[in-house]
């Protein structure tokens, strides 16, 4: 209710009545004045409240709300939008549409995440209203070996995005988007499927956009930034960034189902921060270190040891040197 009251302040020009907003949506005025108490107090809205006129926005707010994220953008990935306050994980919460039956494409995004999480189970810092913590559901006709294709669309899509407001980022094999060498985004892909095909497909996006030092645990410090902290303290515009990545999302999903994976994965060679760089792989072989030479026409990550040997990374943790941290 509170997104639909926005929504409505949003397209009014002047003050809206308590009255007006009470008959609208067949509410009593006590309601109403409950709701926009909440969105003083639980989401920042500014609001300008006159006993006989009613309200209006101070301002446009900081908020993630789909009539904001349309005003940037068109097509099927800004047609079905879940905007939430607070959620466990955005992951779960499209997991339970998907197993009741909801369609493709539907989109949750969330101003605050408390289960956020990552790959190998890792946590996910979500702070309020600054990043931009988004899941897309997919019924993709693809078989379960070929999830990884679209973990990779869709970090090519967030770098894309990235670069549309002016940085210059780049993808750490397979799924971490990375600026000036720090994470700003990580993705978490999971499904449900039978022996021969995907029944969904929820991806999981937390982009790290307005945090500050002080938002950051000790021990991310050297690791991860955001993208205000890498463009000298410039607040960024959250639904600029959303748009973009739902336009680029789009237009790469047309190409995987058409099968046309090859286009993406040279498309996403070239954003690659991990070709041509000596690494660390930790996977079923033990730990080594190796040169990322090439990836495969499936996207695994071809390496070759420091004793000469060539093999294939298909899941494994693959540290870049000089990328997050490690040296």
């Amino acid at each position: 209710m509170k997104d639909k009251i926005l929504e409505l302040l949003l397209s009014t020009d002047g003050y809206l009545s308590g009255e007006a907003i009470s008959k609208r949506f067949g509410v009593t005025r006590a309601a109403v004045w409950k709701w926009m108490d909440q969105l003083r107090r639980e989401d920042g809205v500014e609001l300008e409240s006159h006993p006989r006129q009613g309200y209006k926005l101070k301002e446009r707010p900081d908020l993630l709300l789909p009539a904001l994220i349309r005003e940037k953008g068109s097509g099927r990935f800004f047609e079905a939008i879940d905007h939430l306050s607070i959620v466990d994980s955005t992951n779960n919460y499209l997991k339970q549409l998907a197993r009741e039956g909801a369609g493709e494409v539907r989109v949750a995004v969330a101003e605050e995440q408390n289960g956020g999480k990552g790959r190998l189970g890792r946590g996910w810092v979500s702070v309020r209203s600054k990043g931009v913590f988004v899941s897309i559901l997919l019924r993709p006709q693809l078989p379960p070996a070929l999830a990884g294709n679209i973990t990779m669309m869709a970090a090519l899509a967030g770098a894309k995005a990235v670069g549309r407001l002016g940085f210059d980022a780049k993808i750490k094999w397979p799924n971490d988007i990375v600026v000036e060498g720090k994470k700003i985004c990580g993705i978490l892909t999971e499904m449900s499927a039978n022996m021969d095909a995907m029944e969904w497909a929820v991806l999981g996006m937390g982009f790290n956009v307005n945090q500050m030092k002080e938002d950051w645990p000790e021990d991310l410090l050297d690791k991860a930034s955001s993208l205000r902290m890498l463009g000298g303290g410039r607040k960024v515009e959250r639904t600029a960034l959303l748009a973009a990545l739902l336009t680029e999302m789009d237009g790469l999903y047309t190409k995987l189902e058409a099968g046309a994976f090859g286009e993406i994965l040279e498309e996403y060679r070239k954003h690659s921060a991990t070709l041509g760089k000596r690494v660390r792989v930790i996977d079923s072989k033990g730990e080594y270190t190796a040169d990322a030479v090439d990836l495969d026409e499936e996207g695994a990550l071809v390496v070759r040891t420091l004793e000469g040997e060539v093999h294939k990374v298909l899941a494994a943790d693959v540290s870049v040197r000089g990328l997050m941290g490690y040296v």
